[in-house]
């Protein structure tokens, strides 16, 4: 007996804006997280991943979230 219920998978793509990420003055951290926040500034995560990536080849997320944490970089 033919499955006559079957149904085609159609594709979505959806529209996200691309969001950059903004560099935050004010905040009290050693020059050296200072310096790595600020360069990333008006990058999207992705580029600033890979930037993270170059001075941290194991732990680039895990600082790209705790300057997003902290405040000195905020996704706009």
């Amino acid at each position: 007996m033919k499955n006559t219920k079957t149904k085609t998978a159609t594709s979505v793509t959806t529209k996200v804006a691309a969001k950059s990420l903004t560099y935050v003055s004010g905040k009290l951290r050693a020059e050296h997280n200072i310096k790595r926040a600020k360069a990333v500034n008006g990058m999207s995560v992705e580029k600033a991943l890979a930037h993270y990536a170059t001075i941290y080849p194991k732990g680039a997320q895990t600082h790209l979230n705790y300057d997003l944490k902290i405040g000195s970089l905020v996704l706009k």
